[in-house]
C-alpha cells in the first residue's frame, strides 16, 4: 500500500530531513520505496513509501506513532493512501462497469 506524508516544519532543518526519512523507514518493509522531497509549498516536506497492505484504519495508528516519534518538531501533517497505476486501472475499470450497467438499466426502463 502507497503512503503520502506531508508535513509542516518551520523551516524544515537538516535534522527534520532525517527525520522524515527514518520515519518512513521504520514503517516500511522495502527502504527502496522511499521517496523524500520539498512540497511545492514552502516549509512542506513530502515522504513517499510503500507499507506492507492491510485496511488504512490498521494503518493509520501506526502511521500516527511514527508521526510522534520521529517528526516531534512538526507544525502539521497530512497523510493519505494513493492508489498504485495497478489500483487506479481497476478502480477506473470497475466504475465504467458500473457506468455501463445503470446506463443499461435506465434503456430498460425508459426504453
Amino acid at each position: 500500500m502507497n503512503v503520502r506524508l506531508r508535513i509542516l516544519f518551520q523551516p524544515p532543518t537538516d535534522v527534520d530531513w532525517r527525520a522524515m526519512h527514518s520515519l518512513a523507514n521504520s514503517l516500511t518493509a522495502d527502504p527502496a520505496s522511499i521517496r523524500l522531497f520539498a512540497d511545492e509549498k514552502p516549509n512542506w516536506l513530502v515522504v513517499e513509501f510503500t507499507m506492507p497492505t492491510e485496511p488504512q484504519y490498521k494503518a493509520e495508528p501506526k502511521i500516527s506513532l511514527a508521526i510522534r516519534l520521529h517528526a516531534y518538531n512538526r507544525h502539521d501533517v497530512t497523510f493519505g493512501f494513493p492508489f498504485t497505476e495497478a489500483e487506479r486501472a481497476r478502480a477506473d475499470r470497475k466504475l465504467a462497469k458500473a457506468r455501463e450497467r445503470r446506463k443499461a438499466r435506465r434503456r430498460e426502463t425508459h426504453g
